[in-house]
């Protein structure tokens, strides 16, 4: 048994360990030379180092057991150049999926960083300068009960935007929120200026902040200055915060000139409480 070396000592020369071994030989990769059948002893020999390497180096670049296999039943250069341009293939389209999920990941940390500010900001009164948004909407029911109504839109607005994505060939929406970050921050109500005027304060559309090309209702909120004022609670109580920005906007001698927006900014997932909602409210001003 001297020209043998046991599971240990071969564990030791490659630094692979005896469990790798183990498994390498019940996935019938890389088998010892002899086996005791008596004590389950497993032996190998030095010339078998040498394939143990390659097999560690080809598990290193990305080979699969079965293509590991391959190559060692086969060993022949043409196979093996397949096998390894099979992975150089399989590891680009890899990276591109990674550099995806790094973009997103980027993306994605920006908006939570957003939202710490903003929590910073809330109960905060100030003037902000917002470009032009292209939006899909649906419009809300008056005639469906209070408590239910957003939820009713909301669903309106989602089966718009499911019947938009069934179909491959209408399937891309231009704006780069649709699949790069979080769902936060894209939905708000808008409230027309008639009703903030006449004190009715009703929401008559709920809006994606997309410009999904294929959905008929569109429509652009314009490019403004807005009177705005962070709240975090719960969203029935959103008629008191309204007031208090309006009542700022009167003492600082603002003019409404358009429709207010109800922006949803974090909820149920990033909110602790479930019932409470992290919204800005904006109105128009000059």
């Amino acid at each position: 048994m001297e020209d043998y070396l046991t599971i240990g000592e071969i564990s030791k020369l490659t630094a692979v360990s005896i469990s790798t071994l183990r498994y390498y030989d019940s996935e019938g990769i890389f088998s010892p030379a002899l086996k005791d059948e008596k004590n389950n002893y497993r032996y190998y020999t030095g010339f078998q180092i040498p394939v143990l390497k390659i097999i560690v180096h080809l598990k290193k670049l990305g080979f699969t057991n079965d293509s590991i296999k391959s190559h060692l039943n086969n060993l022949n250069y043409s196979h093996t150049l397949e096998l390894i341009t099979k992975i150089i293939e399989e590891t680009k389209a890899e990276i591109k999926r990674l550099q995806r999920i790094e973009k997103e990941l980027v993306q994605n940390s920006g908006q939570i960083k957003q939202l710490i500010e903003i929590e910073k900001k809330i109960d905060t009164f100030f003037i902000e300068e917002i470009d032009e948004i292209k939006a899909v909407y649906a419009e809300i029911s008056l005639d469906i009960d209070s408590k239910k109504i957003i939820q009713a839109a909301f669903k309106k607005l989602d089966s718009s935007l499911n019947s938009s994505n069934s179909s491959e060939a209408t399937k891309k929406i231009d704006a780069p929120l649709n699949n790069t970050v979080l769902p936060i921050g894209i939905y708000a109500l808008i409230i027309p200026k008639e009703n903030i005027d006449n004190g009715s304060f009703k929401e008559e559309k709920i809006i994606l902040m997309q410009d999904v090309k294929n959905i008929e209702k569109r429509m652009t909120i314009p490019k403004n200055r807005y009177a705005c004022l962070y709240c975090k609670n719960k969203f029935k109580n959103r008629r008191e915060y309204i007031d208090k920005l309006l009542e700022w906007i009167k003492e600082n001698n603002f003019e409404i000139i358009g429709d207010a927006v109800i922006h949803f900014l974090a909820g149920p997932g990033f909110v602790k409480d479930p019932k409470e909602l992290l919204y800005a409210v904006k109105i128009p001003i000059k």
